[in-house]
């Protein structure tokens, strides 16, 4: 039984530079919660990409969706979480 997913990539550790040699992606899923939303993270998306990650500090975070444009991104406000902070902070 699996999810029927491809071309999905995995890279476990603290990526606060991204992983730019197999960029771009249509989506990122962020596990660790940086202190903001990283440019390097949404750099590495297409045009159009969705990323979803925690933000904040360990004792206030919220998972936000963020989706890449033209001129930068959008984001989205999901819910509070807690997540352990990713250790090379905002890049």
């Amino acid at each position: 039984m699996g999810l029927g997913l491809r071309n999905v990539r995995l890279r476990p550790g603290d990526d606060t530079l991204g992983w730019p040699e197999h960029a771009s992606f249509n989506a990122i899923i962020v596990t660790a919660a940086p202190a903001g939303i990283s440019r390097v993270f949404v750099n590495h998306l297409t045009m159009g990409g969705c990323m979803v990650l925690p933000i904040g500090h360990l004792e206030r975070q919220v998972l936000v969706r963020v989706l890449r444009t033209e001129t930068g991104y959008v984001h989205e406000l999901l819910e509070p979480v807690t997540f352990i902070p990713l250790l090379g902070g905002v890049a």
